[in-house]
């Protein structure tokens, strides 16, 4: 398929935010689970882990790489 390991983690841990619902469904959901789901979600994540812009080749000011002071970190 083209894609490196690392890049096949970051694509398959994505997928796993993917879900289509309709207006209500996400009412419920955005109310009763404290993770962010869908695209928001999954950019939000992935633009604050400098291994996902390694994986893709991002580079500094691109939409996917958050700049350095304001990466939040979680471990």
């Amino acid at each position: 398929d083209g894609l490196t390991a690392d890049q096949r983690f970051f694509t398959a841990s994505a997928q796993t935010f993917c879900i289509q619902a309709s207006h209500e469904s996400w009412n419920l959901i955005s109310s009763s689970d404290s993770h962010m789901w869908g695209a928001p979600g999954i950019n939000m994540t992935m633009r604050n882990s400098p291994a996902f812009a390694k994986a893709f080749n991002c580079k500094a000011g691109d939409p996917m790489v958050k700049s350095e002071p304001n990466i939040c970190r979680t471990w």
